[in-house]
């Protein structure tokens, strides 16, 4: 049975996602800025949660799926870009850029891109699940990724936060990538899935509030005192929270408009970057500062409401075409 708190959660995770990148002003959008962090560890966690004792077809399959929405995804922008930019500077900054031997280096190793940098973590979850195939051909016991994830959060927190303290800024895809965060993230989703009943019998209610509301607060003071930063401690105490509190909630029932939505997290992260640039463009090119200064201090509620229409939009449209040629899938 499908856990609708959980895909909720998700889309709950790509709208904090939308405010990652098109910030509210002032202090208020740095605090949420840095409680909202929490997200994509979340879907690095979820996907995890569900490859726990996936055979090596099944994560093939997976991969092979993500892959799909990372060359869909890409070919969207790119075709948006010769639209609204020419072909030539389309092809420049989404494909020539990568000809610089570093660059290329930087996309491959840690999926650094130049226009459509948010979707760095569709690699980053590929690489992922081939690692984890890599495991399951080889039959490693998953306790040994586990004391190897350890370490690597460790340099992910030490670069992503504490650096900062000390005035040192690390380039942001030597920080979050699939080997820093997302490797840790997916395996810790392994393991709530392996040691799923303790862990929920662990986690009241109480305590669950308690980490959400003590990693936001640590994530608040944190950007208020060093900045922006890719990752907060905190980010470590909400994210397995919230997971965790969604997983206890399996068993509730929800609307048709709730089950609809929770089918619409991947759209949403995928093209809020998208309909941003293109209605902040058609903003600018009205010249008019009363839509301005409304569109500067809206648009991250805005942008929520805006790609959940075009990710039902998207949902309907390819549950239709899914129907048509292929009546078998689910």
């Amino acid at each position: 049975m499908r856990n609708v708190s959980l895909d909720l959660l998700k889309v709950f995770a790509s709208y904090m996602v939308v405010f990652i990148h098109i910030k509210f002003a002032g202090v208020a959008g740095a605090v949420v800025t840095s409680f909202a962090r929490f997200a994509v560890p979340l879907f690095f966690m979820v996907s995890g949660y569900f490859s726990y004792n996936n055979d090596f077809n099944r994560i093939k399959k997976k991969a092979f799926h993500i892959f799909k929405i990372f060359a869909c995804s890409i070919s969207l922008y790119i075709l948006c870009y010769i639209l609204v930019l020419g072909w030539e500077s389309a092809i420049s900054e989404n494909i020539t850029y990568y000809f610089d031997w570093k660059k290329f280096i930087l996309l491959i190793g840690f999926h650094s891109m130049n226009t459509t940098d948010h979707l760095w973590f569709l690699l980053a979850l590929i690489y992922c699940y081939i690692m984890y195939g890599f495991l399951c051909v080889n039959k490693i016991k998953h306790r040994w990724c586990y004391i190897a994830s350890i370490p690597l959060l460790c340099i992910h927190i030490l670069m992503g936060e504490f650096l900062s303290v000390f005035g040192i800024s690390v380039q942001t895809c030597l920080v979050r990538n699939f080997l820093f965060m997302g490797f840790p993230f997916f395996m810790f989703g392994i393991y709530v899935r392996e040691n799923e009943k303790n862990i929920l019998k662990f986690f009241s209610n109480r305590k669950i509030a308690l980490f959400v509301l003590s990693g936001a607060l640590e994530s608040a003071i944190s950007v208020l005192v060093l900045g922006y930063n890719e990752i907060h401690l905190g980010t470590l105490l909400i994210a397995p929270a919230l997971f965790v509190l969604a997983l206890k909630m399996k068993d509730i029932q929800y609307n048709k408009f709730f089950v609809l939505l929770c089918r619409c997290s991947t759209y949403i992260y995928v093209i809020h970057i998208l309909i941003y640039r293109i209605i902040d463009k058609l903003i600018d090119s009205l010249n008019v500062s009363a839509y301005t200064t409304i569109w500067y201090y809206s648009s991250p509620i805005m942008m929520c409401v805006i790609s959940t229409v075009f990710a039902l939009v998207i949902d309907m449209v390819v549950s239709g075409l899914k129907k048509k040629y292929n009546p078998s899938a689910k």
